[in-house]
Order: structure tokens, then sequence, then C-alpha cells
């Protein structure tokens, strides 16, 4: 049920989204050649490289596919990875 509610939830937040697929087609193939495609092993999975780009795509709504593939690299390279990447900011109640 988690898989299909996040594709839901992709689909109504991203802009362009047959520009998504074809970037997501070539993170995952590109993942697969590296041989770092797989949440058994530790790596990232599907879901996890699909919120990433959705991240992009929230950045950068116009950019073509090879746009966004060229920014997904250059902006998880430099990426500091103490801070979460989140689609949406996360509202804190203070408890009384």
């Amino acid at each position: 049920m988690n898989g299909y509610r996040t594709s839901l939830y992709l689909l109504k937040s991203i802009k362009k989204y047959r520009n998504f697929q074809v970037a997501l087609k070539a993170i995952k193939m590109w993942a697969r050649n590296k041989g770092i495609y797989s949440q058994i092993y530790g790596f990232l999975g599907g879901a996890a490289y699909s919120i990433m780009l959705a991240k992009i795509c929230q950045l950068y709504p116009n950019y073509s596919a090879l746009q966004l593939l060229d920014r997904f690299f250059f902006i998880y390279a430099n990426w500091v990875w103490t801070v979460p990447v989140m689609l949406e900011k996360i509202s804190y109640i203070e408890p009384t």
C-alpha cells in the first residue's frame, strides 16, 4: 500500500510527470549498471530514487528529462547528507 500511496503523491506533486518517468528510468538503469540498485544489499531502491528525483522536479519544474538528470547528479554529488531530502516542510507543534 505504501508504494501505491507514494506513487499517487508523486503523480500529483510533479508538474511534468513524463520527464520524471524518463529521468527515473535512466537513473535506475545507471544504478543497476553500477551495481548500487538494491535495498537488500543496503543501497538505495526505487522508492528512494523516486523521492530524490521528485525533489529535483520540485526545484526545477520546467526542466527536460536530460536537464533533470544533470541537476540530479550535480545536486546529490554535493549534498550535505546530514540534511534529509524532504518533499514537504514538516510542521512541528511544541508540546505544552
